[in-house]
C-alpha cells in the first residue's frame, strides 16, 4: 500500500524560497510570509538570475548581468530562515575559452561543494557553437569539463557528483534529443554525452521539449517544462514555457502533467519531495507531486528555488 503525506504547516515553516524579484534576489519561508530582499545592487551591477540552492540552503549559485557572470554566496540563516548573504566569489569562465566568456545557466551541486555552469564556444570541425558544461569548487578551483559535444544553455545536477544534459542512451536512437534528459557517461569518449553508460532519466514519447529539470531529493523523480516544438531544428531555448511535467527518474517514464496551463517554467523541488514550485505569469505557484490545484504563494517573483 501506497501512502502519500500531504504538505503540511510544518514543512512550509522548516523551508525557504529563494527567487529572483525585479532585478535583485529575495527569500521567503515557502507556501508564503514575509520575503527579505537579499540583494539591492541589481539595477546598478545587473540583474540577478537562475538562483540555484544548496539543499541544506547554505549555499547559493547564481548568474548576474548581461552577458552573464556566475557566482557563488554563502547564505546567512537565522532559525531557520534565509536572512541574508555572506561572501560572494565570483566564479571565471573557463580556461578553454575567453576571460570574458558568456556564462549561462548556473546549478548548485546538492551537498553545496560545487557549482555547474554553461558557456558557448566555436565548433572548430562542424561549424557552429556548442554549449559546454563545467564544473568547479565553489571557491572557483578545480575547474572542469563535464559535458562538451553541442548541448543546450542549461545544466542541473542529478547528485553532487553528475550533471543532467538533453539526449538518450541507445535504447532511443533516432528520437529528438530534446525528447529526453540524461545523466552522461562518465566514460564517453566526447567527453559527457549520452551514449554507452549513461542513465536515461526522462523520455517524452509526445516529442515535448523538455527544459529547467529539477530532480526529486531520493533522486526517483525529476520535473520538467515540457513544450511543443515547430520542427527538429536545434532547439537553443532556455526561457520558453510550457506544462510542468513529472517524470519517473528510475524508467523515464512520464508519470502526470502536474500543471494544465503551458505558461509555466522553472519548477525546483520541495526538500520533502512532495511538492513543485514554478514560475507563472509573474509568480511563483505550487503543487503537489501527486498532482492537483496549483496554489499562488508569491506575487512579483520569479525562477523560484526551494531548500530546508
Amino acid at each position: 500500500m501506497t501512502v502519500v503525506l500531504g504538505f503540511s504547516a510544518a514543512e512550509a515553516s522548516a523551508s525557504n524560497l529563494l527567487f529572483v524579484c525585479g532585478k535583485d534576489l529575495c527569500a521567503a519561508q515557502a507556501e508564503g510570509g514575509k520575503r527579505v530582499r537579499l540583494t539591492r545592487d541589481g539595477d546598478k551591477r545587473g540583474a540577478y538570475t537562475r538562483p540555484s540552492l544548496s539543499r541544506d540552503g547554505r549555499r547559493l549559485g547564481f548568474k548576474q548581468g548581461n552577458p552573464g557572470r556566475v557566482w557563488t554566496a554563502e547564505v546567512e540563516r537565522r532559525h531557520g530562515r534565509i536572512t541574508g548573504l555572506g561572501m560572494r566569489i565570483r566564479i571565471p569562465a573557463f580556461h578553454d575559452g575567453p576571460r570574458d566568456a558568456t556564462q549561462f545557466d548556473v546549478a548548485i551541486s546538492p551537498n553545496g561543494r560545487r557549482v555547474a555552469w554553461v558557456e558557448t564556444r566555436a565548433n572548430v570541425v562542424f561549424g557552429g557553437f556548442d554549449y559546454r558544461r563545467y564544473s568547479a569548487r565553489v571557491n572557483g578551483g578545480d575547474a572542469r569539463q563535464v559535458a562538451s559535444n553541442g548541448g543546450r544553455p542549461f545544466v542541473t545536477w542529478f547528485d553532487s557528483g553528475s550533471i543532467v544534459r538533453e539526449g538518450f542512451g541507445p535504447g532511443y536512437l533516432g528520437m529528438t534529443v530534446d525528447q529526453g534528459l540524461c545523466v552522461p557517461s562518465p566514460q564517453s569518449k566526447t567527453n559527457g554525452t549520452c551514449v554507452e553508460g549513461s542513465r536515461q532519466l526522462a523520455f517524452d514519447p509526445g516529442g515535448r521539449h523538455l527544459r529547467h529539470p529539477s530532480v526529486s531529493p531520493n533522486r526517483r523523480l525529476i520535473v520538467v517544462t515540457a513544450y511543443t516544438h515547430p520542427d527538429d531544428d536545434i532547439d537553443s531555448a532556455i526561457e520558453r514555457p510550457g506544462r510542468i511535467a513529472l517524470f519517473n527518474a528510475s524508467t523515464a517514464k512520464p508519470v502526470r502533467n502536474l500543471t494544465r496551463s503551458r505558461r509555466c517554467v522553472y519548477p525546483s523541488f520541495a526538500p520533502s519531495g512532495l511538492r513543485v514550485a514554478f514560475e507563472r505569469g509573474g509568480a511563483v505557484w505550487t503543487v503537489a507531486t501527486r498532482g492537483g490545484k496549483a496554489r499562488r504563494v508569491l506575487r512579483d517573483a520569479r525562477q523560484p528555488t526551494w531548500s530546508k
